[in-house]
């Protein structure tokens, strides 16, 4: 079909331009035969028209000829029957008009008409001369710009024409010889993917084995290069295989001018900007994080310790890694973790540094602070490498103030992104190894604890269980001072005793993780400690007033706090009789029982620390030894409320103690 369209207006344009070359040849017969003209004067009269004619049935031909695409053999064609067809209707109405309306052809006037054709026709020839020169030159600086771009730049370039939906690479630059490993010559007029093709080979998974690149999209790397050229709105990030070694690019593509739609062929620049070692850096960061959370999980020491050489071995691919700790009494560092440079658990046959004089001295300094020997990184490469480590740079970090961090590697130069990633993650190592100190030193505790309220619980308390009941049978034995004595002895071991059972309820509260909690009636609790207090104490005046159906979210020892808050009122009064006024108000979410005393008060710089264990200047002030007041608030805390002190008027000092409701905010799993 193209074929037979392209001859059929080769052959009618011909066909057009042998109509026109006969005019010429029949007035040259006129002239002679009918005139009698000379073949000279007749010639040299058509010898413009003639050569004319001549030189476009001579186009003519050529055109048909030529290996033109036929949308331009047709358009060559269209115009010039156009043109051919627009001046004889030019001319037949100028001669038409002149025979048979004026009866005389004016041959001046056809003349200068056929000027003004010809003026008009060059004058648009001349305008679509000059707007193909200005878009010519246009596109020429267009391409030396992008030129400019390809010899300049550090991206991978290859220029490309595009064709029938093949990019055959026209040129390539050295960037992309490198990049790809291949020669700038070799890969011309070879399409780009199958350059990529032979160049490269996809990466299956991610490093760390996630889905590959372009999963979402079901392509390979080089389907989505080649989605992408054509396309200068789309881009694509790949991976590659290049040479063993895993390569990450973005690609887009950079159009040349701007074809016309009816355009087939097009051409442009397919850029491949590297970004590994952006993608690198994403990875150690998305490790630093992923590994900081392992290391927030671990429970000891040693697990920490094994954690960062992992995650560093992982940031610092290649290297090696290991942990040296210090004994502190021989000096010397022993090696306790380490990594080969492929990856797997090295065998423990790397030296042990003796500040003394050992087996390897890499000890090139003491650490003011703590006495502890520093290593020496040039020398302790040095080892490394007689050893068959390949080393060129070493960092040491401190974790602890017992164990290094060294990293040794056979690259020259360190990125700041990776000391800074290493010196985070050792700063994190700290950190966690500090808490894991404390959670041991707590948990040591805890277990000291268990054992002091076992022994309180069975042995002290057994024994002054024994106590009381002999200092019972000798009051009721003995009569004068030898009774006297014995009471003494009853009171003192009730003493002890009740003594020992809140500092029992205090162990529980301190070593328990977390302390159970139910709905607690504050009426009876309150009316009963009044009433006990009272009986201890005849001579003070002890007046309580709770409202019922008043609770609080706590537990059974709620009566210890209430006991101690009344008494520590009555004994550190300085009157002769004491007053104590217990009151409770109820708040939306929140229960507060207030005990009054009129006493001395509590000194208003001593409130902040007035709840402390052993507090000072309560003891100096005649106020306690401190005890009762830090059980108090220790409890009151393990409910999740709080205590406050305040002036009482005229004297003495009011002890609020606030409690949740347990239907309130912080109460609902009691209610």
């Amino acid at each position: 079909m193209v074929l037979r369209e392209r001859v059929t207006y080769g052959h009618g344009l011909l066909a057009v331009s042998l109509a026109l070359l006969c005019v010429p040849l029949f007035d040259m017969w006129d002239d002679v035969a009918v005139q009698g003209d000379t073949v000279l004067s007749t010639v040299l009269e058509n010898s413009v028209f003639l050569g004319l004619c001549v030189l476009f049935v001579g186009l003519s031909a050529w055109l048909l000829r030529s290996d033109w695409d036929e949308r331009y053999v047709r358009i060559v064609a269209r115009w010039s029957a156009l043109g051919t067809l627009s001046v004889a209707a030019v001319y037949a109405w100028v001669l038409g008009f002149q025979a048979l309306v004026q009866g005389e052809l004016k041959p001046y006037v056809i003349a200068a008409d056929g000027v003004v054709i010809g003026g008009i026709v060059l004058f648009a020839a001349g305008v679509y001369n000059a707007r193909s020169r200005m878009e010519g030159d246009a596109l020429a600086v267009e391409r030396d710009r992008v030129a400019a771009l390809f010899e300049n730049t550090s991206d991978a370039v290859a220029a490309v024409a595009l064709d029938g939906g093949t990019a055959t690479v026209t040129e390539a630059n050295d960037a992309f010889a490198t990049a790809f490993r291949t020669d700038a010559e070799s890969v011309v007029g070879r399409p780009v993917t199958a350059v990529l093709a032979d160049a490269t080979a996809p990466v299956e998974r991610e490093r760390d084995g996630d889905a590959p690149i372009g999963a979402d999209r079901d392509e390979a790397p080089v389907e989505r290069v080649d989605d992408v050229v054509g396309d200068p709105d789309d881009r694509a990030e790949v991976r590659f295989d290049i040479g063993g070694t895993t390569r990450d690019f973005i690609v887009t593509y950079v159009p040349v001018g701007e074809p016309s739609a009816a355009a087939r062929s097009a051409s442009g620049f397919v850029m491949f900007t590297e970004i590994t070692a952006q993608k690198e850096r994403e990875r150690q960061f998305e490790r630093i994080g992923t590994g900081s959370d392992d290391l927030i999980e671990t429970r000891s020491v040693d697990d920490a310790l094994g954690v960062v050489r992992e995650i560093t071995a992982d940031l610092f691919d290649g290297a090696f890694v290991g942990v040296w700790e210090h004994d502190r009494s021989t000096d010397s560092y022993r090696p306790r973790r380490q990594t080969a440079a492929d990856g797997g658990d090295a065998e423990p046959a790397l030296p042990t540094f003796d500040a003394s004089g050992g087996e390897v001295d890499l000890i090139g300094g003491v650490d003011a602070t703590d006495g502890v020997s520093e290593f020496d990184p040039d020398e302790l490469a040095t080892v490394l490498a007689e050893r068959g480590h390949a080393v060129e740079t070493t960092l040491v970090r401190r974790i602890t103030d017992r164990h290094f961090l060294v990293v040794a590697r056979a690259d020259e130069t360190v990125s700041q992104t990776e000391s800074y990633l290493l010196d985070l993650l050792v700063a994190n190592a700290r950190t966690v190894v500090q808490r894991i100190d404390r959670e041991d030193r707590l948990e040591r505790r805890n277990d000291q604890l268990e054992f002091v309220n076992s022994l309180l619980r069975h042995d002290i308390q057994n024994s002054m269980t024994i106590i009381n009941a002999r200092g019972e049978v000798l009051a009721d034995a003995t009569e004068g001072k030898e009774a006297d004595y014995a009471d003494t002895i009853v009171e003192q071991s009730d003493d002890v005793s009740a003594l020992i059972e809140r500092f029992r309820t205090l162990l529980n509260v301190l070593t328990e993780d977390e302390v159970a909690l139910e709905s607690v009636a504050v009426g009876p609790i309150v009316d009963d400690r009044a009433n006990v207090t009272s009986s201890m104490y005849p001579g003070a005046t002890i007046r309580a007033e709770a409202p019922d159906g008043v609770s609080v979210l706590a537990n059974e020892t709620l009566e210890n706090v209430l006991d101690n808050l009344i008494r520590n009122a009555v004994e550190h009064n300085d009157t002769d009789s004491p007053t104590v006024e217990i009151s409770v108000t109820e708040a939306e979410h929140s229960v507060t029982i207030e005990v009054a005393d009129d006493g001395p008060g509590v000194p208003e710089d001593e409130r902040d620390v007035v709840f402390r264990r052993g507090n000072r200047g309560l003891k100096q002030a005649g106020i306690g030894s401190g005890f009762g007041l830090f059980f108090a608030d220790t409890l009151v805390d393990a409910y999740g409320g709080s205590i406050a002190i305040r002036d009482n008027e005229p004297r003495g000092a009011v002890f609020a103690v606030t409690l949740p409701k347990p239907d309130g905010p912080s109460g609902d799993s009691a209610s």
